[in-house]
Formats: structure tokens, sequence, C-alpha cells
């Protein structure tokens, strides 16, 4: 067994290549992929018989005649994204045991794969979706193994390939944009009250949206606090997998009257696409009840009120309370 130094982001990306190019119409540029079993480098090959080497400055031309005995050729369908032996490995897996039999009778029949998807890519499974992702990725690194192994080579790879993913702490991340924003927002002249609500309420370790609801007097110019959400908003975003923050607002009787636009111009006419039932009635406030409206009770009594004081009507998880509340106090 040939041991071989190999970089495994290069080695994927050729196998996912490979894969792409096997019936596409742009495959007329690229022929064949190759490992090179002496240097461990990707060799693409085009059609007019030509090789060069991956990442070399200037794609250096090779003599086909002096390596092709050194060439193993990339299979194109050593994976396949919507392998039915995958999906099924990966609810076999899951401790959740309710999710399991929910996935369970999903990959059951025809269509199994669009009824996985509509599961595990539904808004607000980050955790699930992050676990399928790296579930697949597991399983795509057990099929290189197992190929090179037939073709004589023992990887020596330039990292742990089974090592999982470490992602960034999120919530830390947003709660310190929430600390940010109740600060700025609380200094705006109008703004009775800011509080917490959604899945930062909860341990929820993965969640989807920052959610707070701002009370605001009746004829306040909602100018300022629209700039503070669309600062939110870009942070909450920079955490990547489609987070966002949402704004709600309510007026001096706890009614809800809508989100904050977080558009920088917002008038009425200027987008088809504006979902606000009164567009540019009240600038920067966005009715789309059709979408979103809270319930009286939960715009009386919010899970965390942060501001004006500190008030909590459900167990606080430690990191709300560290990284917001504590410092409000």
């Amino acid at each position: 067994m040939k041991k071989l130094v190999i970089k495994i982001d290069k080695l994927e990306s050729a196998f996912e290549a490979r894969a792409s190019l096997l019936d596409s119409e742009f495959a007329e540029g690229i022929e064949d992929v190759y490992l090179n079993k002496q240097t461990g480098e990707i060799v693409w090959v085009e059609r007019e018989e030509e090789f060069y080497d991956e990442g070399e400055e200037g794609d250096e031309e090779v003599d086909t005649d002096a390596c092709n005995e050194d060439l193993i050729e990339l299979p194109a369908d050593l994976w396949k994204e919507e392998d039915y032996q995958v999906m099924e490995s990966f609810v076999g897996e899951l401790e959740d045991l309710d999710l399991q039999r929910q996935l369970e009778k999903s990959v059951r029949g025809a269509g199994a794969f669009r009824r996985f998807k509509d599961i595990v890519f539904k808004p607000g499974n980050l955790s699930l979706l992050r676990d399928w992702n790296w579930h697949q990725t597991k399983c795509q690194r057990k099929a290189i193994v197992e190929w090179l192994q037939q073709n004589g080579i023992e990887a020596q790879w330039d990292q742990d390939i089974f090592l999982p993913p470490n992602y960034p702490d999120k919530r830390q991340d947003l709660l310190r944009g929430v600390l940010r924003f109740v600060r700025d927002v609380s200094q705006i002249d109008g703004v009775y009250r800011i509080s917490m609500l959604g899945s930062f309420t909860t341990e929820k370790p993965l969640p989807k949206d920052v959610d707070l609801l701002v009370q605001v007097a009746d004829d306040m110019p909602l100018e300022l606090l629209a700039k503070y959400s669309r600062q939110l908003n870009a942070k909450a975003m920079q955490t990547g997998d489609g987070c966002c923050a949402d704004i709600f607002i309510c007026d001096s009787a706890n009614h809800y009257i809508g989100r904050m636009c977080l558009w920088k111009e917002c008038r009425e006419g200027l987008r088809r696409g504006c979902k606000a039932q009164h567009c540019g009635r009240r600038q920067y406030l966005s009715d789309d009840f059709q979408l979103v409206t809270l319930d009286q009770a939960l715009v009386k009594s919010p899970p965390i009120d942060l501001w004006p004081e500190v008030i909590t009507r459900v167990d606080v998880p430690e990191d709300v309370y560290r990284e917001v509340m504590a410092k409000l106090s």
C-alpha cells in the first residue's frame, strides 16, 4: 500500500466537479479528472489531450506519455447527492426518536428525497441541517478512503478528515448585537420598552432569527430605529445560515402594528415586492399582517423585558443573562 500525502479539500472538490460534469452541457472544456499517485496532486484533462496540474501557476502543461501510468481517473459516480442509503443511515443515527420516526416515514417510497428535504431544510432546523451536511461529508469521505485503498493508496491527510467542524458560537455573537441594539434604541425619544421574543428566550443552540419587540409612541418617527434595526440585521446575517433580525413594533396601548422595514429607503411605490399592506403610511413600518402577527397577550407580557426594566417571565438562558441582562442591569 503506497502512502501518499493528499489534501482532502482539493480531492473533494475534484470529485464534485467530476460528478457535475458527467452529463453537463458545459463538459466540453474538461474531459476527465485524475489523481497523480506519485505527487497527490489533482490533474485535469482537456479534450485536446493536454494534462494540467491543479494549483500550478499558469497551468503548466504536462507530457501525457510520460505520466499516464502515474494517473488514476476519478470516477464520476463515487457518490450521489440523493443517495438513499446516506439518508437512511442519517435517520438511523438520530437521537431524537420523534424526529427519527418522522424522517423514517419521509424516506419511504417515491419522492423520498423531496420529503426528506422538506423537513431537514425547513427554516429553523439549522442544527438538523448542519448534522445532515456533516453526515453527507463523512459518508463521502469514507467512500474516498475506500476508493484510494482499492487503488493501493493509503492517504496521509493534511487534517483529521473525520473531525466534526467547529462552528462559531452563533448565540454569543448575536447577543452582543442585541446588547448594542438595546443600548442605542433606549436613547431614542419615544421608545417605551424593548423586549425579547422567540428562540433566544430558550436554550435552542442555533436560533434562526433574533426577535425583539419595541414599544413606541404613536407619533414617534421611525427613521433612527430603522437604522439600528438594519445594523442588527446585518450582524445577524453575518453569522450565516440565513439568520436575520425581526424587530416587531407595538404602540403605546400594546397593540401590535407591524415590523420594521429593513430597507434603507422606504416610501410608497419604491419596491414592487414590498409586502406591507399600507406601504408609506408610516415610514419604515411594514404592516404585513397577512404574513406575521403577534398575539395581544404576548405583546403585553413578552418572555423577557430588557428595558427600561429587566423583567423575566420565563427561565432565562444563561448566556442571555450573561451577555445582555447582567450588562443592562
